[in-house]
């Protein structure tokens, strides 16, 4: 499975955690922009952070109620937007990177690897092994969605789902079962792959897809649950 890396972004100010050895930004995270509120819980003991503080691999970044953190990923391996009240981690070795989320929502970019480079993200109910270079996952009531907004993820639910989704493909996985939403049924709903909560976004343009239009697509996905039992 092959995966990739992002842009460079602009890095602010290197600053460590209390007391924490100095993070090496080639395995954690660095916090880019933050919006609000977040804490980097390390070696069970949780810290507030400011742009500019990284993390180590391991270490558990909070984000709270109405707050976004800019994360950048090894150095400039990837971006991630980090929404609100979500839990991320970042676990590398070697050439292996994976993301966690445990809940919240999260947009991702990430560019081209070498071949024996992976990087991983790991949801509650999913497992993707990103190739592409955006990707967007959220988290709602039973509901995973994942939208792959650019290239091509390896994505794998449970025992019994594991496919390659390319650009515009949606997958929504509810229950142990997923289904998927592709371009060609996109066609026909002004549907967005802006997904930031922020006006000022590294990784793009704040959201705008109106609740109709996101009622329209849950609506294609939730028929195809029906038609699976």
């Amino acid at each position: 499975m092959k995966l990739l890396t992002i842009t460079s972004i602009a890095i602010v100010s290197m600053a460590t955690l209390g007391s924490c050895k100095k993070a090496d930004n080639k395995t954690g995270g660095l916090i880019v922009s933050l919006r609000g509120t977040a804490e980097v819980e390390h070696a069970g003991a949780r810290k507030p952070v400011k742009i500019g503080d990284q993390f180590e691999s391991g270490d558990t970044v909070y984000t709270g109620a109405d707050s976004v953190a800019v994360i950048a990923i090894r150095g400039t391996l990837a971006q991630a937007e980090v929404q609100p009240n979500a839990s991320f981690m970042i676990t590398s070795t070697g050439a292996d990177t994976d993301v966690k989320l445990d809940k919240g929502n999260m947009w991702l970019s990430v560019a081209k690897r070498a071949s024996n480079e992976k990087f991983t993200v790991h949801t509650p109910t999913a497992v993707a092994g990103v190739r592409g270079t955006k990707f967007y996952t959220a988290q709602q009531e039973d509901i995973t969605v994942v939208c792959h907004c650019e290239g091509d993820v390896e994505f794998a639910s449970g025992k019994d789902y594991n496919a390659v989704h390319h650009t515009d493909t949606v997958v929504f996985t509810k229950n142990g079962k997923t289904v998927t939403i592709d371009a060609a049924e996109l066609k026909g709903i002004v549907y967005s792959h802006a997904h930031s909560m922020l006006e000022d976004s590294p990784l793009g343009t704040k959201g705008q897809m109106s609740e109709e239009t996101k009622k329209k697509v849950f609506a294609i996905a939730q028929k195809k649950f029906d038609e699976l039992k």
